[in-house]
């Protein structure tokens, strides 16, 4: 994401709108505080993560599976799932609102069966730990 864009985007419009990242039709719900999808609907899909979105892109398109740890909204698992319709991605995202946001996103766009959530957080230790 470009921080220097998240001052200028707009809060005044909530729910589903279309963006078509790589020409790969996808579509995103967008909720009350989503920078995320703030930033999608308001600068484009271009002006998220610029350095490492095209770079997944082309990745995604050849792998077999892809882990999306620490998934946030989703974003990068329907990049995957809509760049390539042979993989398998399993998605992390252990914050409540934000794993229901990376589920509806999953099931808005029909990715279901090929993208499975978890909410827990990864890490290299055993035990629990507060966010």
């Amino acid at each position: 994401m470009q921080p220097r864009l998240l001052g200028s985007v707009s809060e005044g419009y909530l729910g589903v709108f279309g963006i078509r990242p790589f020409g790969l039709p996808l579509k995103y719900e967008l909720g009350p505080q989503d920078s995320v999808g703030n930033l999608l609907l308001w600068c484009g899909p271009r002006h998220f993560e610029p350095a490492t979105l095209p770079l997944f892109h082309k990745l995604a398109r050849k792998a077999r599976v892809i882990l999306d740890i620490g998934a946030n909204t989703g974003f990068y698992s329907l990049v995957a799932c809509a760049a390539n319709p042979d993989c398998r991605v399993l998605a992390w995202e252990p914050v409540l609102h934000l794993c229901a946001k990376l589920r509806a996103s999953i099931e808005l766009n029909k990715f279901t069966a090929r993208c499975e959530r978890r909410q827990v957080a990864l890490s290299d230790h055993n035990g629990r730990g507060s966010l």
